[in-house]
C-alpha cells in the first residue's frame, strides 16, 4: 500500500497575492511562523471563516474529491490542522464510511466534517452492497439476522426483503456501498464555541520549546558541582486565542 500524501493548502497574502507558499498539513506552530515570516504575514486573531492576512487558494492530496468544497477560502490554518490531523488518524475503511456519509448527509462545514471525523461509528458501510436484491441476499444469508432453516431462504425473493429493509431502516446506497445509521450515539467534538484543541493550533500555538534539559555531563561541565544538574531555564508560555 502507498503511503499517503500529505495534505496540502496553497497559503497567499492577501495584501500581496504574488508571494504564496504550500504548507504540508499537519503542521506545528514552528512551521507556520517561518511560513508567515517568508510570506510577511501578521498572525491575527480571528473566528473561524472571517477575513485575515492571509487566505487559502487550493488543496492538495485530499482523501477523497467531496471534502474539496467543505475547504473555504478563509478557513484558520489552525482548524485545516484539526481536520488534517484527524483524516490522517483514519483508515481506508473509516474514510469511505466518511465520504459516504458526506455524499448522503449535510456536512458542508469544516466543524462539521471534522465532527464527522470522530463518528465514523454512527454510521455502517456495506461496500459490497449496491442494490436492493444484494441488500436482501446480505440480510437473508449473511447478517445472521434472519432465523429460519436454509431450504426456506431460496423461496424469500431478495429484491422485496431488501426494498422493506432499506425503507424500515433509513439506509441509502452510494458509490462506496450501502450506508445506514448504526444507532450509536453521535458524539459532538467542535460544540458552539468551536474551540481548537490545543495540541492542533499551529497559527497561535505554542512553539517547539529549545531544549529543556541538558545531559547530567552537560550540566557538570557548566556548575563544576557533582551531582547537580545546571538550573533549567524557565519555559515562556504562550497562550494563543481561542478560535
Amino acid at each position: 500500500m502507498s503511503e499517503k500524501k500529505p495534505l496540502e493548502v496553497l497559503i497567499i497574502n492577501s495584501k500581496e497575492d504574488d508571494r504564496q507558499e504550500w504548507l504540508a498539513l499537519p503542521t506545528d506552530a514552528d512551521k507556520v511562523r517561518a511560513l508567515f515570516d517568508r510570506l510577511g504575514i501578521e498572525p491575527v486573531s480571528r473566528p473561524q471563516g472571517s477575513k485575515a492576512d492571509y487566505y487559502v487558494s487550493a488543496v492538495e492530496n485530499l482523501p477523497f474529491q467531496e471534502l474539496d468544497a467543505v475547504i473555504g477560502k478563509y478557513d484558520t490554518i489552525d482548524g485545516l490542522n484539526w481536520l488534517a490531523s484527524r483524516l490522517e488518524a483514519l483508515d481506508e475503511k473509516e474514510l469511505a464510511t466518511m465520504q459516504a456519509a458526506m455524499i448522503v448527509g449535510n456536512y458542508w462545514r469544516l466543524p462539521e466534517v471534522i465532527d464527522l471525523t470522530y463518528n465514523t461509528e454512527f454510521y455502517v458501510l456495506l461496500p459490497d452492497v449496491q442494490n436492493e436484491m444484494q441488500l436482501g441476499h446480505y440480510y437473508l444469508y449473511d447478517s445472521g439476522m434472519v432465523q429460519m432453516p436454509e431450504s426456506w431462504k431460496p423461496v424469500v425473493d431478495d429484491w422485496s426483503l431488501g426494498v422493506v429493509v432499506m425503507e424500515q431502516e433509513k439506509g441509502q446506497f452510494t458509490p462506496q456501498g450501502y450506508l445506514v445509521p448504526s444507532g450509536d450515539e453521535w458524539r459532538e467534538v467542535c460544540g458552539k464555541e468551536r474551540m481548537i484543541p490545543e495540541e492542533y493550533k499551529a497559527e497561535f500555538g505554542r512553539p517547539t520549546p529549545a531544549k529543556e534539559k541538558q545531559s547530567v555531563r552537560g550540566a557538570l561541565k557548566q556548575t563544576g558541582q557533582p551531582g547537580r544538574e545546571a538550573p533549567a531555564k524557565p519555559k515562556t508560555k504562550h497562550h494563543g486565542p481561542e478560535l
